[in-house]
């Protein structure tokens, strides 16, 4: 993926299919939502401490956690990230972790302003 306009939205956050899963219960996936943004910038932290003490490991669950989450909240691009960042760890590369690092923080942003979004409406 290059830019957000070469993407499709549903690449950053499926509202539909994040919904769809809950059958369309607008009120619980919001309170879901919410969760997810409240939990995730918490995860990235613990990432960049691990990642800056070269704990590649921990980074390694770390990222496997965050992919979960936000597989489970239909953010894709995200998610992808996190599993890339995964392997990148348990590979050992810690300059490839680092690099995809920047590109989950920018993936979460990213999401969290989507999901916002959806949530306002």
């Amino acid at each position: 993926m290059n830019g957000i306009g070469e993407m499709d939205g549903r690449e950053v956050f499926d509202a539909e299919g994040f919904f769809s899963k809950l059958f369309d219960d607008r009120e619980e996936g919001k309170s879901l939502l919410g969760l997810f943004l409240e939990a995730t910038p918490e995860d990235i932290g613990r990432l960049r401490a691990e990642l800056e003490r070269g704990d590649l490991e921990g980074a390694a669950r770390t990222a496997h956690s965050i992919k979960g989450a936000a597989g489970n909240a239909c953010a894709s691009l995200m998610s992808g990230r996190a599993k890339e960042l995964q392997l990148a760890a348990k590979d050992g590369d810690a300059v490839r972790a680092r690099v995809l690092f920047a590109e989950l923080e920018s993936a979460l942003e990213q999401a969290r302003q989507a999901i916002i979004a959806e949530m306002e409406r």
